[in-house]
């Protein structure tokens, strides 16, 4: 059975395996980023960041090692390489900031991502659909034909709420 557009896109990415382009996007960005936090790159490039809060202000907090926001007046600005790679480098965790190489930065930020599960391509490619289904609510169980508002009541032919 076919339901065109039943499918939530989150289950589909958790299903394939898929990384979103947005997390594709970022990734080199922080690649980029912890070289230039750690000046491995060109001084042109070092020189850009902006300022942590440790060298702002001598209060120890626990952002101290975090870097100053770029305040962006438009949509666009807030985009650029520099401003969302500061935010999305602020809400890594602490340890994979401060990986002692590049390489030990990479393993780490691989670490994080979700893996594809084996056993989700194991069986016969009938056992692969139905499960597929069912993982993404998108099965001929009442409850999710219910949920797409494809019949009318979630309720089995015996009348019980569950199947």
């Amino acid at each position: 059975m076919i339901l065109t557009g039943g499918t939530s896109i989150n289950l589909l990415y958790k299903e394939t395996g898929w990384e979103k382009l947005k997390d594709r996007r970022e990734d080199p960005d922080l690649h980029i980023f912890y070289k230039m936090s750690n000046n491995i790159t060109p001084s042109y490039l070092n020189n850009i960041l902006p300022e942590r809060f440790r060298n702002i202000h001598e209060y120890t907090t626990g952002n101290a090692n975090d870097f100053q926001p770029i305040a962006a007046r438009t949509a666009s600005y807030s985009n650029y390489f520099l401003s969302s790679t500061v935010k999305s480098w602020n809400s890594q965790t602490t340890d994979l900031q401060n990986s002692p190489s590049f390489l030990a930065f990479k393993i780490n930020f691989k670490s994080n991502r979700e893996v594809r599960l084996v056993f989700y391509h194991c069986g016969s490619r009938s056992g692969q659909i139905y499960h597929a289904r069912i993982r993404m609510n998108c099965s001929r169980l009442n409850k999710h034909l219910y949920d797409r508002n494809l019949i009318q009541s979630p309720k089995c032919v015996c009348g019980t709420l569950k199947q």
